[in-house]
């Protein structure tokens, strides 16, 4: 989306994005070590299907010393003519006041509240969020092995955005919590804009998983076509399109197992195994129905030999842990 960036020393004239959002992303930069020196504020709103829309504007800090220039870019002569930190501030308070709204670490709050004491405002009631914790519990790997900045989520996640701009970091901020959302199979941010409600940060009982939206699924099937790459070959007859791709495992036997994955954009992340190699997971904890040879099923399974005749077991994974346990089923035979 384009930068919505404004250059009116008195008042803020970009429009904001328009919501419903699920929750909001905000990243700032500063024009030197004071916190309070805020050059530019960027945020992101995660609507309810997943899809992200950004804002950000250059703001005037009135200061001489720019020695942080070198990280984000920005200079005094871009913020000449850019709103003052009041104006900006007020021009954000009616879509943030009250929502969830992420920093990547704890850096952005402390330096809005430095600018709002500095310059004598109250201190916005949002309800802050830090998105690294949520990287540290869905990639607890990473701890010691780049940790869990941006920039090491950049690689890890394979994002792409430009760093050290407040737009492009609040929109990977955001792009960060729903990856962790599909990696863990749970949201962890309400729906409903202006409530407090929200679904649990733990794991999420059995027969009650969170729907996610579209823009989780797709990311979520990424990552598996990606671990089924990996690990397993392309099936004989090849992948179907766009709709599913098959695949042969090599289980620790020497057998080979046909598995097919859905990866299209219509259909839950199904992944669909014989029955008799899976029936120790069958408990529920991951979605599954059984389907009987012989009854109605897809059409991608009709050229693979095993799939094909055989009682079948479909899975519906909601997480990569979904995956990784069934794997782990599948190699031990």
């Amino acid at each position: 989306m384009p930068s919505n960036r404004c250059q009116s020393p008195n008042q803020v004239r970009a429009p904001l994005p328009k919501g419903p959002f699920r929750f909001f992303a905000l990243d700032v930069e500063t024009a030197n070590n004071d916190r309070s020196s805020i050059c530019q504020i960027g945020i992101a709103g995660v609507k309810d299907s997943g899809e992200i829309e950004t804002w950000s504007t250059y703001i005037n800090p009135e200061t001489s010393n720019w020695s942080c220039s070198w990280v984000h870019g920005i200079s005094q002569k871009d913020v000449a003519h850019a709103p003052s930190f009041p104006a900006a501030l007020s021009h954000l308070m009616p879509l943030l006041n009250g929502q969830v709204v992420f920093q990547h670490s704890s850096f952005d709050k402390s330096a809005i509240n430095a600018a709002c004491d500095l310059h004598r405002q109250e201190c916005p009631d949002w309800d802050w969020r830090d998105s690294v914790l949520i990287a540290r519990q869905a990639w607890p790997e990473l701890k010691g092995r780049g940790g869990h900045g941006l920039k090491s989520l950049k690689q890890h996640l394979g994002l792409v955005f430009r760093h050290h701009d407040g737009e492009e970091d609040a929109r990977a901020a955001a792009e960060v919590v729903l990856r962790a959302e599909a990696h863990l199979g749970q949201r962890l941010v309400g729906v409903k804009q202006g409530s407090k409600q929200e679904e649990s940060a733990t794991a999420t009982p059995k027969g009650n998983r969170a729907k996610f939206p579209k823009d989780c699924r797709m990311q979520l099937k990424a990552q598996i076509v990606q671990m089924l790459d990996a690990v397993a070959i392309e099936h004989p007859s090849g992948h179907q399109k766009t709709y599913a791709n098959r695949y042969v495992l090599k289980a620790s036997h020497g057998r080979p197992i046909e598995i097919m994955f859905e990866k299209g954009e219509n259909t839950p992340a199904n992944l669909w195994v014989l029955s008799r190699f899976v029936s120790s997971i069958e408990d529920g904890s991951i979605p599954f129905v059984s389907s009987k040879a012989g009854s109605g099923r897809h059409s991608a399974l009709n050229t693979m030999s095993q799939l094909s005749h055989g009682d079948l077991t479909r899975f519906r994974l909601e997480s990569v842990q979904d995956f990784r346990r069934i794997m782990s089923a599948l190699e031990a035979h």
